[in-house]
């Protein structure tokens, strides 16, 4: 398996080959359910456009969309997990394998 760039790391269909080609024969990858909490929906959505890579792919093509980016980003979080607090589901993936 060769890939360029990044890859996502979240499923185990994706790691487990990896770790195989490395020489890894022993190997273990756990999903764990867990919350994300924010104290509120504009905060998250704040964060999720301002500190991510998408910050600078909208201020490239039309900063003045960030605002309007906020808010409708504000109105889904808000509607699907709640206006304050804000929780939402999300996973981690824990990978243990040896040689």
């Amino acid at each position: 398996m060769h890939f360029h760039g990044k890859m996502p790391m979240h499923q185990e269909d994706d790691i487990r080959p990896l770790l195989e080609q490395a020489g890894f024969s022993k190997i273990f990858i756990e999903k764990v359910a867990q919350f994300s909490v924010c104290p509120t929906a504009k905060e998250c959505a704040t964060g999720l456009v301002d500190g991510g890579f998408i910050f600078k792919e909208i201020r490239q093509h039309n900063p003045e969309w960030i605002d309007e980016i906020k808010s409708k980003l504000e109105k889904e979080l808000s509607e699907k997990f709640g206006a304050a607090p804000m929780i939402a589901p999300m996973s981690a993936v824990f990978s243990q394998a040896w040689k």
